[in-house]
């Protein structure tokens, strides 16, 4: 009954989880222009039209030719009438091939552009970001639509806000892990240290689902490439609850009793593994995907144009879905009465007749899901995964959990957000090579002024497992 149990409850959460996301991908919308092919064919213009402005008119695809960006332009010189272009860019693939980026021909005006100038071309314009951004003052028109907001901002400002909607999908990753953090302590009064790689596996889990369910899903719908991200983001939750399930049988279960340190060093333990799992099965190198759904919105207009792209969008509707109705859920839902009831007082939950160690299990299943699901959308954010990074995003996750308060679920997901601006107005602004050490500069100042956190509470009076604990 237990087994039955968990397995109807992880059926929904991937069902629920599937729907809420399918919704808010199919808000944010689509185009059958790829925004990185199109955006590079456009940046080609500058090079090609040396001598006044050059106003972009159109970005189509081809209807009878896949993989081909047409970019209708005028060029704008003084004195002279504005004269009329055509630029056709043939790539190597589409939206999760390898080669998607791979220029493998160029036609101006109807007539070919040879092999060695598309190597110059590509090897001293679009190879040399310093030319790009001169060339890039000469471009009128934009790819993206009329901003959203209608007033303009200052380049200054222009920057700041772009670098805060940056923020917001860091800041759901962090919060993704903090609140698995917190689900653990929450009942536990335990640090499972193994979320960072948990997310990393669910990095690899999405870069391999990709590659095999994305061309062919694209191949038979136009929304493929959005059907392929909630595909692979389910698998990935899917995936952390079986790891969550395993381990927490496995190792976590047996050791429950045995004091914090067993299981905090069995928690390193268990990453260290699982690293070296992945590094046998995938090998050293980083793996990468291609970035999907990076279509370009206008936010702001001004000195600093501030877009978004449909990714981001994605990214932070589904955070703020999934992490809300899991603390609704936990509010309201027996599974999180139960929850808290042996959170208060386990030995007491126990008599009452609720099944301790199903809930523990339940609930390392549940935060190992959504750890992988965050390192998944990470993947699909900046389109790469590596099997190195996993300690260090566990503890800047464990440092937002302790901010926000490691045992209140609102706290931890606050704190990830609070972590995911910090580092990302430090990069922004401030040298990034002492960006680590801001972070757990901060874990420092919490741990001595603000033990608890913002919204924690004291362990005074708080019944844990011990080892008399039958």
């Amino acid at each position: 009954m237990r087994q039955a149990y968990r397995m109807r409850a992880l059926v929904r959460l991937v069902l629920t989880l599937g729907c809420l996301l399918a919704g808010a991908v199919l808000l944010a919308g689509c185009s059958s222009v790829d925004p990185g092919q199109a955006d590079l064919c456009r940046q080609m213009l500058p090079a090609l039209e040396p001598d006044g402005m050059v106003r972009v008119l159109s970005i189509q695809g081809e209807a009878q030719l896949a993989h081909v960006i047409r970019v209708a332009y005028q060029v704008e010189e003084p004195g002279d009438m504005p004269r009329g272009g055509l630029l056709r860019c043939a790539f190597g693939g589409g939206s999760f091939d390898e080669d998607r980026m791979k220029i493998t021909g160029i036609e101006q005006d109807g007539q070919r552009i040879g092999d060695a100038r598309q190597f110059f071309l590509e090897r001293f314009w679009l190879g040399k970001p310093d030319a790009m951004r001169e060339g890039e003052a000469r471009l009128l028109g934009k790819m993206s639509f009329d901003p959203i907001l209608p007033f303009k901002v200052s380049s200054d400002t222009g920057y700041f806000v772009q670098q805060m909607i940056n923020a917001l999908p860091v800041g759901a990753f962090y919060a993704f892990l903090a609140v698995a953090y917190a689900l653990v302590y929450g009942l536990v009064g335990r640090i499972n240290l193994s979320f960072g790689q948990l997310a990393v596996a669910g990095a690899y889990g999405a870069v391999a689902m990709t590659a095999l369910v994305g061309n062919a899903l694209t191949a038979l719908s136009s929304q493929g490439v959005m059907l392929a991200a909630l595909i692979t983001l389910a698998a990935a939750t899917l995936y952390g609850a079986v790891i969550g399930e395993v381990t927490g049988r496995a190792v976590f279960l047996p050791l429950m009793r045995a004091g914090s340190r067993s299981f905090l060093i069995a928690s390193i333990g268990l990453g260290i593994v699982m690293a070296e799992v992945v590094h046998l099965v995938a090998g050293a190198r980083v793996k990468w995907a291609q970035v999907i759904l990076d279509n370009p919105i206008a936010v702001i207009g001004g000195g600093f144009e501030v877009t978004i792209t449909v990714m981001r969008v994605f990214e932070v509707v589904g955070a703020v879905v999934v992490l809300g109705g899991l603390m609704v859920a936990m509010r309201r839902s027996d599974f999180g009465r139960r929850w808290r009831a042996i959170a208060d007082d386990r030995q007491m939950a126990r008599l009452l007749g609720i099944d301790v160690d199903s809930e523990t299990l339940a609930t390392i299943a549940l935060a190992s899901a959504l750890a992988a699901l965050g390192g998944a959308m990470m993947a699909l954010h900046y389109g790469e995964a590596s099997y190195e990074v996993g300690l260090a995003f566990g503890l800047k996750a464990l440092v937002a959990a302790v901010l926000g308060g490691i045992g209140s679920l609102p706290g931890a997901a606050l704190g990830g957000l609070i972590i995911g601006i910090t580092e990302t107005l430090w990069s922004a602004y401030l040298p990034n090579d002492q960006r680590e050490i801001a972070i757990y500069a901060v874990l420092i100042l919490v741990l001595i002024f603000k033990p608890s956190g913002l919204f924690g509470i004291s362990d005074d009076g708080r019944s844990l497992p011990d080892r008399s604990e039958v």
